[in-house]
């Protein structure tokens, strides 16, 4: 999702921007004739922006339910309202270059083991879920991370697996507003296509 940048504003209440609200309509033209049972967002402003053209056409016919989806955040709170996104990712370089799955940078951060335990715990309500079909409005570090989880669901989170989780989150390419579908079978899940070719348009 397209935020606005800048200093003042921390990441759970930045809102679209113009490029996000017109992905969010984009989205909502693509998906609208889908069967979907349940929407999830995440607590944070955008999801529920991005979300706000299906919750406004199905309101009173398909829940919509917040679940802890949002955005890993390795910045503490007034980083985020001190620093710019240029700033900001500086710090994060170094964050991931620590390797240490249990430092937590202050106020509104998360360390990388809470990242995942809060993943395993989303994906045990996935497949516990009754609703076959569920779109999830979600983040893009958060959700290759979950990729992650789901391609290496037993590994221990300790140093070497979060350097290897921090690479493949640097390598998985997931634009804003990219469609990732997940499959449920016999109780597991699986990756299924990565679609961004509608972004072209935009």
């Amino acid at each position: 999702m397209n935020t606005d940048d800048g200093k003042g504003c921390h990441t759970k209440v930045s809102p679209l921007t113009e490029k996000g609200r017109q992905q969010a309509q984009k989205i909502f033209k693509i998906l609208k004739k889908e069967k979907f049972n349940l929407f999830v967002v995440s607590e944070y402003q955008r999801t529920k922006e991005t979300a706000e053209p299906f919750t406004r056409h199905y309101s009173g016919k398909i829940p919509v339910k917040v679940w802890p989806v949002h955005e890993f955040t390795v910045h503490s709170e007034d980083k985020y309202l001190n620093l710019t996104s240029r700033d900001r990712q500086a710090l994060a370089n170094r964050y991931w270059q620590g390797s240490d799955p249990d430092h937590c940078d202050g106020q509104g951060a998360e360390s990388y083991r809470n990242l995942m335990e809060r993943i395993d715990f989303v994906i045990k309500k996935i497949k516990k879920e009754r609703f076959e079909k569920i779109l999830i409005f979600t983040h893009g570090n958060f959700i290759r991370q979950v990729i992650w989880r789901i391609l290496y669901p037993d590994v221990k989170i300790d140093e070497k697996t979060m350097e290897s989780g921090g690479l493949f989150g640097w390598g998985m390419d997931v634009q804003n507003t990219a469609l990732v579908k997940i499959l449920k079978y016999n109780n597991k899940l699986y990756i299924g296509d990565i679609d961004d070719k509608h972004l072209e348009k935009i």
